[in-house]
């Protein structure tokens, strides 16, 4: 990776802790698990539990095909 891509890539967590993104930058955010996942913990620090169910559902959902695909290229990789 070059320096432009490592700056992007570090562009899309700055939200995290400062302010809200804007653009494709976070169109970007939103379709990976972690945006969802700082907002899953905004919202229990704050105690909105109501509003933690989308949020952890996608989470949830990353998490377990994330899982999946690693335990059938693992599987994959140990037969040959």
């Amino acid at each position: 990776m070059t320096i432009p891509e490592l700056k992007h890539l570090e562009s899309l967590t700055d939200f995290a802790f400062f302010g809200d993104l804007m653009g494709y930058t976070e169109v970007i955010a939103y379709i990976l698990p972690f945006a969802h996942g700082v907002d899953l913990l905004r919202d229990v620090m704050a105690g909105n539990y109501q509003d933690i169910w989308l949020n952890l559902f996608v989470v949830l959902i990353y998490i377990a095909f994330i899982s999946v695909f690693a335990i059938y290229i693992f599987r994959k990789r140990m037969k040959k």
